[in-house]
């Protein structure tokens, strides 16, 4: 991870081509960026689990 401020960090992401065309088909016909659509993916995965805290 990429600290970028407090609050965001970037991430690099390994895909095969044909999930990264794919993701990119399905966002577009949901009117999203690739980026957006994972940011929604990875949100709704993660909302039920309670954040780790140091």
């Amino acid at each position: 991870m990429t600290s970028i401020d407090a609050d965001v960090v970037e991430l690099a992401l390994l895909l095969p081509r044909w999930q990264a065309e794919a993701l990119e088909e399905a966002a577009e016909k949901r009117g999203l960026t690739a980026g957006q659509m994972l940011r929604k993916l990875i949100a709704a995965t993660l909302k039920n689990i309670e954040p780790v805290t140091a």
